[in-house]
């Protein structure tokens, strides 16, 4: 029998509990939820992490989550291989329903058609919403999938055409390896 996976941070909240009005709270991650978040996420450490969020309810099957978090990091250079600490600040800007727990009708499209860029909403599972599990997928969206130590840059390629990639301005004389395609277009000319 499959269970539902354990949750590193969890802060339920009965969606019924939540009065009229903004409802503001503060949450901060204890250092067994940051270790076991760090694992989750293959970071090196998470120092810290809190969240002031804004809930509000505007209907009864509706809730809403504004605010912000902040989280200290400690990720590894994908170039250099050495740890380092990053700072993660990020808006929180959330809607849980009671739909969103729903697998969608058939043909039934997924997509808000009045805002396609809008993210879909977060399900309300057994009236509660879970604002630590919340915050977490947030860090994890906000965290840079391929970090990099301040001051450390990848010139282990050169950039034809000046596209602004990784060695931008590293080519031919300056004691980078030329474009490997520039090598192929120059033989191209010979044949």
């Amino acid at each position: 029998m499959t269970g539902t996976p354990a949750v590193e941070f969890s802060r339920p909240v009965a969606v019924d509990s939540l009065e009229p009005g903004e409802q503001r709270r503060r949450i901060e991650a204890t250092a067994a939820e940051r270790a076991a978040l760090a694992a989750r996420f293959g970071l090196v450490a998470i120092d810290s992490l809190a969240a002031d969020l804004v809930l509000t309810r505007p209907r009864r099957d509706l809730v809403e989550m504004t605010g912000t978090l902040e989280a200290e990091v400690v990720q590894t250079c994908v170039v250099s291989l050495q740890d380092f600490p990053a700072r993660v600040a990020e808006p929180v800007d959330l809607v849980f329903t009671e739909e969103a727990a729903l697998p969608p009708a058939a043909g039934e499209d997924l997509e808000d058609e009045e805002d396609p860029d809008s993210e879909p909403p977060e399900p309300i599972v057994d009236g509660r919403v879970d604002l630590g599990e919340a915050v977490a997928q947030q860090l994890a969206l906000a965290l840079d999938p391929f970090p990099h130590a301040p001051g450390i840059t990848f010139a282990g390629y050169a950039v034809h055409g000046g596209s602004g990639g990784p060695g931008e301005g590293a080519g031919e004389g300056a004691g980078a390896d030329p474009n490997p395609f520039a090598k192929l277009a120059a033989l191209k000319e010979k044949l």
